[in-house]
């Protein structure tokens, strides 16, 4: 077992206070490729399906343009949509997005079979309606395959970010029902969190499709987050922790097999969460009628948290800080500088 991903020079003392690292059997260390920081944004008429697919359409122009990817059905085997769904039904990826990114996607020739939706959790997929109820059965979106990550076999024994934090107390009781009476397998178990293969083997690209809220431990938790620690098992360790939460999503998101197959981020502000902690609060919800898309999840991290600092401002709460700890650790592994991020509207 040998690292994959880059240790920094400068920060990596720190980062190895709080992390252990990535690990898969036969891969040599390799560094991220870098992705324009840039993020595009368009407005929304209204926050239907049609309108939706206008603005995607126009973002989507200037991503291929700036990139010099096309995507089409002749690059990719299959394409994966990771949706946010933990705080659903309050706050979710809207369908009406994930709807008009899969007519994008069948108009550049990709067949039903080859999309699917990818979450963490089987209870936040039902509740934003991207699984159909209990009663109901079925593991399709229309007739789109949804992967439930906690549950469907998707994580691979060789494929984990390991940590020497604890694991969360739910996540302790599943580890000793597992390994009632291996003491050493209850430890290893503990510290790991498995990696999304899904969207990491095979010739697969995925588009992050998250949503925005404030995060005490994170600053902003969006695009990075929903690609590294929503997107890993044993994440509850993480979530709330200033010191470590920052630095366990960056070192998940910067594995050269997730980092290379991410495609772009779209963001929608249909509904975003200003204040009130990781939970869902609907007291605490914006809106505004734009779509932002950038090839860097940095990029659409820190417009997202310009939002939220406008918004808090506003409303007379406690400012965030600009630079986040999410940011810097972002910086020392070179996949993106927020300070350098900026938006570019389209018309």
């Amino acid at each position: 077992m040998v690292l994959i991903t880059k240790q920094i020079w400068v920060c990596a003392t720190l980062l190895s206070l709080f992390l252990g690292t990535l690990r898969a059997e036969d891969e040599q260390a390799a560094k991220p490729l870098e992705k324009g920081i840039v993020t595009w944004q368009a407005k929304l008429a209204t926050f239907d399906r049609v309108a939706y697919r206008v603005a995607l359409s126009r973002l989507l122009v200037q991503y291929e343009k700036a990139s010099g990817k096309t995507i089409d059905a002749k690059n990719f085997d299959a394409i994966g949509l990771k949706v946010q769904t933990s705080n659903a039904p309050g706050l979710a990826t809207p369908r009406a997005l994930v709807d008009a990114t899969i007519s994008w996607l069948i108009g550049r020739g990709f067949e039903e079979e080859s999309i699917f939706l990818l979450d963490l959790h089987s209870r936040g997929l039902r509740s934003a309606g991207y699984l159909p109820g209990l009663s109901v059965g079925g593991e399709k979106y229309r007739s789109f395959s949804v992967k439930v990550l906690s549950g469907g076999g998707y994580f691979r024994p060789e494929w984990f970010h390991e940590s020497p934090l604890p694991p969360s107390p739910d996540h302790s009781v599943q580890v000793r029902l597992a390994y009632p009476d291996d003491l050493k397998a209850q430890w290893r178990e503990g510290r790991r969190s498995y990696l999304p293969t899904p969207l990491m083997l095979g010739k697969v690209g995925w588009i992050n499709l998250p949503v925005a809220k404030d995060s005490a431990s994170l600053g902003v938790e969006a695009a990075v987050a929903n690609a590294s620690l929503w997107n890993v098992g044993n994440n509850r360790r993480f979530l709330d922790r200033k010191s470590t939460a920052p630095a366990a999503a960056i070192e998940i998101l910067a594995v050269p097999e997730l980092w290379d197959r991410h495609l772009f981020s779209v963001l929608s502000l249909e509904k975003y969460q200003y204040s009130g902690g990781r939970k869902f609060q609907a007291a605490y919800l914006g809106s505004r009628p734009e779509l932002l898309l950038s090839a860097n999840p940095i990029g659409v991290d820190a417009a997202a948290l310009e939002v939220l600092r406008a918004e808090r401002e506003k409303k007379g709460l406690l400012p965030r800080t600009k630079d986040q700890l999410l940011f810097q650790y972002a910086r020392s592994l070179q996949l993106g500088d927020s300070e350098k991020a900026k938006v570019v509207p389209t018309y």
